[in-house]
């Protein structure tokens, strides 16, 4: 009786070793196979990324391309034509002064002037040869032209140099910010700040115009590919720089790019 006895308490505790033993083997089956897969999704989502990323960049190589050739056919076609009737109009001021005339070559000249500012901002590389500062403010000058805004530019710290690749995507999200604020909040102001720190840049767009409702728009711009907020997302990433956006209607806006440099 008592052999018998200890057979069944021999057979259950091999039972309840084999037992943990396969609950142990699935459990460390189940933790690896998660590893595993987390680790396949995290593969495929860094390739995303990747691919991601690489298609933004030959895509901002075509705009880059583009805007270069529009840039060149300005500066030689379009400005030589508007300088040889400058030069035609003051052919015929020396022999016959005139007002209206003398006043017609002054408004060819000064519409010559605006479009050299416009190729140098659309050519990357002469946005390139610029320090950023620079740039930016020729960019101001060129819009407060219009008599739609006037700009105000502070900046603070140390300048320094930025590297060009970064330098031309950062001033074109510049550029893509200042252009939706004219053309959408109808601002009358907008103010930039400009804060170089030891290891980041932080730069901030404020306007005085209507606002908007932030969450909404992005909703709507992510279902429209290649929308404004969709191309200032994108190439904040390719800075590895951190965007916020800011604004309520009726109460302006206020964007807000943190660059690690």
């Amino acid at each position: 009786m008592e052999h018998q006895e200890t057979e069944i308490i021999i057979a259950i505790v091999a039972a309840s070793v084999l037992f943990v033993l396969f609950a142990g083997f699935i459990i460390t089956f189940l933790f690896f196979y998660n590893k595993k897969k987390r680790l396949h999704y995290q593969q495929l989502e860094a390739q995303q990324k990747l691919f991601e990323k690489e298609a933004f960049r030959s895509e901002m190589e075509v705009r880059e391309q583009t805007l270069r050739y529009i840039a060149q056919e300005i500066h030689d076609n379009v400005g030589q034509v508007m300088l040889l009737a400058k030069l035609n109009l003051n052919k015929i001021l020396m022999a016959s002064p005139d007002k209206a005339i003398e006043e017609t070559r002054d408004i060819i000249g000064e519409a010559i002037n605006d479009l050299r500012n416009l190729s140098r901002s659309m050519n990357s590389d002469k946005v390139a040869s610029l320090d950023l500062n620079n740039a930016i403010e020729k960019e101001l000058q060129r819009l407060e032209k219009t008599g739609l805004v006037e700009t105000s530019f502070i900046t603070e710290g140390e300048i320094i140099e930025i590297d060009s690749a970064k330098k031309l995507i950062l001033f074109r999200m510049i550029q893509e910010i200042m252009q939706n604020m004219i053309k959408h909040s109808k601002c009358r102001k907008v103010t930039l700040h400009l804060n170089y720190q030891k290891e980041i840049l932080i730069l901030n767009i404020e306007d005085n115009g209507r606002g908007f409702d932030v969450d909404d728009q992005l909703k709507k711009h992510n279902d429209e590919k290649g929308s404004g907020l969709l191309n200032l997302q994108n190439r904040a990433a390719a800075l590895n720089a951190q965007l916020t956006i800011q604004s309520h209607p009726g109460e302006g806006t206020n964007i807000h790019i943190k660059m690690p440099l």
